[in-house]
Order: C-alpha cells, then sequence, then structure tokens
C-alpha cells in the first residue's frame, strides 16, 4: 500500500501544482499533497533501512551432535577467504545426512569446549510484522519473516577434534 499511497501523493501533487493552476487554493492542496508524499517516501526508507514496523522473533534450536567419522569425533570446517570466515560440517543424530552452516554476512558460529553432551544451538532471528498497520501497508514488499541473523554455536568435548577439511584430507592420506 506504501508504493500506491507514494503514487497517489505525486499525481495529487502533480494535479494542483502543474493541472489544476486555476483552481481556488491549489498552492495549499499541492502543499499537503507534497507534505504525504515525503512522509510516505520517508516511511518507505526506514522501512528499508531499519525495518520501521517491525519486530523481531527469536527462535532457538538445539540439537546432539554426531561424529562426522564413526572411529573418531570430529568436527569439520572450510575457510572461506582469508581464512576468518569457515563453513561448519556437522552431522546430528536426528539426521543423517551431513549438514553445513549458511556462507552469508548475517550469520555467525563459535565453538566451545563444554563437559556436557555435544551439540549444536542453532539461533534464529527474523523480522516479522508489529502489527495490522504495517503488514497492510508494508506487505507489498515481501519483507515478513525475513532473516536478520543466524548464530551457530557449537558445543564439543575436550575429546572432540575440530580439524579443517584440509587436515582431513591429509589424515585420510596418512
Amino acid at each position: 500500500m506504501i508504493i500506491i499511497f507514494t503514487i497517489i501523493w505525486a499525481l495529487g501533487f502533480y494535479w494542483f501544482t502543474a493541472v489544476k493552476q486555476t483552481m481556488r487554493h491549489h498552492i495549499a492542496y499541492g502543499m499537503i499533497c507534497l507534505i504525504f508524499l515525503i512522509a510516505n517516501v520517508t516511511a518507505f526508507v526506514l522501512h528499508d533501512n531499519y525495518h520501521l514496523g517491525m519486530t523481531t522473533q527469536s527462535s532457538v534450536s538445539t540439537q546432539q551432535l554426531s561424529s562426522l567419522s564413526p572411529r573418531a569425533k570430529l568436527l569439520a570446517y572450510r575457510s572461506l577467504g582469508n581464512g576468518r570466515e569457515k563453513i561448519y560440517v556437522y552431522k546430528t543424530t536426528t539426521k543423517t545426512k551431513i549438514q553445513h552452516t549458511k556462507a552469508d554476512t548475517n550469520v555467525t558460529t563459535k565453538v566451545s569446549i563444554t563437559s556436557t553432551k555435544p551439540q549444536v544451538k542453532v539461533t534464529t532471528i527474523k523480522y516479522r510484522y508489529a502489527n495490522k498497520l504495517s503488514q497492510w501497508m508494508f506487505g507489498i514488499l515481501g519483507t515478513d519473516n525475513e532473516t536478520k541473523s543466524i548464530n551457530y554455536h557449537f558445543y564439543v568435548n575436550t575429546d572432540w577434534l575440530v580439524l579443517s577439511t584440509d587436515q582431513l584430507q591429509q589424515m585420510t592420506q596418512q
């Protein structure tokens, strides 16, 4: 709706300042349309950059880790770029398929040593519309349920190995 209102106020401003110049109070009507046009564009920009009219919703999922190898307890990662970014490859007890963390700017990964069972805790934060008015105004933009951030936190024991894929290849060759 914000796009439709912006078009309506822009057409109203044009109508009262360019087409109907002989109409009484055309300048006042044009200024009112201009004020609403500026307010709409400002709301549009604030929504796009700062998620105006949205709240964050957090969901946490914790799963038990299973080793990638039946012979050793290990968690693997692959370095990207300059080596600071890493994609972790892991397996959970509930899924037989190997999973990996996402490579994105809004994804963070942390590995901690713990004395409890090995597990991965995935915290996902998403933007949701704060109310029906926000959904009605900005719903056409498709920003509901947009991911703000994903945090992977791996908890492994001291007997687990955290190796890069290059180190894994060297181990298999030996």
